[in-house]
């Protein structure tokens, strides 16, 4: 007799997953088509732009991560906030993040603008990189408040299920973007010619008119959850312990991942200016398949911060093991979509034979570790959010990347010196060390944790 396998069998909770996972997906991919065109067209020019672009984004990457780490404990208290109706305690969450993040961006912003050479000079060795990449870093810089403000409320509201918006205002702003890089690059549009100092600019634009949508939706257009500005001032004690028990294991653990994908640009920037394009060009591949793990894992931090938000306990467990098949095919599919369209990619780029050749591997290592990165993504970054098992996720995220692969990968490259292509191989690991851990984390309790209090108790404190 066969057996059924136990996953979730309510249409209406596909129907949830499609209408989070597909604009999640969709504005990963914006994102990332930004970053993939701007690669694109600085490879172009040569392998200095585009390895200087990819250096001086170091210090964004790590200040994202820090944004997306705030935002992140911010959602787990938001998703199950949204669960029981308390639109009142979310938008003082939502208001502790924006602070808090914007304080984050403003001293960071400082920091690079003083200090850019010796910045770009932490992620490369190559002068003609470092002095390529020093006013595009500077301009970038002050794009960081503006989006302090945007990431943490788009992140903020699609915990409330409208991932909608954010792709609305991410079409725009990053459809802006892209025409501006191009015209800057190029000198199109009647617009000057001004290489990767050009990207710089376009970027600083398309920050301001997305700063300028978020503001008009967060104080006027959002009926749900209509933010004030008293919001922004009013202290809240018992939120704010909340939101730093869960914020600050979240801002650790993506600390220490950016900060980790840093030190892999250290280990490539090391190893010569042809693994950093070659893997420059490896990057673009993942990404493309990463969009649709950014989709799933955001619409399982939802869907499962909501159900427990509700009290349905049984129903997360089941909605767990229906995420887990999900991901299964996501991976699948994505590695199969990887092989077909490298060569294609690949085509596009400007770059000497042992680069292509070297980008080449690099692509197919990616795609056989997607079905690894599914489930770390699905794990890390969804449902242990979801469910406020942060601390977890900053213990065992810490000790594989820091304790194993990190060592692993630094020993490899300098002290054995193993070629490239190895040392990017046991980096790739670590996304299955965490995979395998995050399911065996998930199959009891301990991973299910309820986050709110009770109305009464802060409406106490007032």
């Amino acid at each position: 007799m066969s057996r059924k396998i136990a996953i979730e069998r309510d249409q209406g909770f596909y129907g949830s997953v499609l209408s989070l996972a597909i604009p999640l997906a969709l504005q990963s991919a914006l994102m990332y088509s930004v970053t993939t065109l701007n690669s694109i067209m600085l490879g172009a020019l040569g392998e200095i732009p585009m390895s200087a672009s990819a250096i001086a984004d170091q210090p964004f990457n790590i200040v994202s991560g820090i944004f997306r780490g705030l935002t992140l404990g911010g959602a787990i208290l938001i998703a199950q906030y949204w669960g029981k109706g308390d639109t009142k305690a979310i938008r003082r969450v939502i208001a502790i993040g924006i602070r808090c993040s914007v304080l984050i961006s403003l001293l960071t912003a400082i920091l690079v603008i003083a200090f850019p050479a010796p910045i770009m000079g932490v992620f490369s060795t190559d002068k003609a990189v470092i002095d390529a990449g020093i006013d595009y870093l500077r301009i970038v810089a002050l794009t960081y408040p503006m989006f302090a403000v945007s990431n943490c409320y788009m992140l903020s509201i699609r915990a409330t299920e409208n991932a909608r918006t954010p792709l609305l205002i991410n079409l725009l702003s990053y459809g802006v973007n892209i025409l501006l890089n191009y015209g800057f690059i190029f000198g199109k549009f009647g617009l000057p010619e001004m290489g990767i100092t050009g990207v710089a600019i376009g970027t600083l634009l398309a920050r301001g008119i997305e700063f300028a949508c978020v503001l008009v939706h967060m104080l006027c257009l959002n009926k749900k959850v209509r933010m004030k500005l008293s919001d922004f001032v009013k202290r809240d004690k018992l939120l704010f312990k909340d939101f730093m028990t869960y914020a600050a294991p979240s801002l650790l653990s993506e600390m220490i991942f950016t900060i980790g994908m840093s030190a892999y640009s250290v280990i490539f920037g090391r190893l010569g200016t042809t693994t950093i394009a070659a893997n420059t060009v490896a990057e673009v591949l993942h990404r493309i398949g990463s969009v649709f793990f950014a989709g799933l894992s955001g619409a399982s931090s939802v869907i499962i911060g909501k159900t427990i938000g509700s009290g349905d306990i049984q129903r997360a467990k089941l909605q767990k093991k229906t995420f887990n098949v999900l991901a299964m095919g996501v991976g699948l599919f994505t590695t199969a979509l990887l092989l077909v369209i490298k060569n294609f990619v690949l085509s596009l780029y400007n770059i000497a034979p042992e680069t292509y050749a070297m980008a080449d591997k690099m692509i197919v290592i990616n795609a056989i570790f997607m079905i690894a990165f599914a489930y770390e993504s699905l794990y890390v970054t969804g449902l242990q959010v979801g469910s406020g098992d942060a601390t977890n996720i900053l213990i065992y995220t810490t000790i594989i990347m820091w304790g194993v692969t990190m060592p692993i990968a630094f020993a490899g490259a300098f002290w054995f010196k193993l070629s490239p292509l190895v040392v990017f191989v046991i980096l790739k690991c670590d996304y299955a060390v965490k995979g395998v851990y995050g399911y065996l984390r998930t199959r009891g309790d301990k991973w299910i944790k309820q986050v709110t209090r009770d109305e009464k108790d802060l409406q106490a404190q007032e």
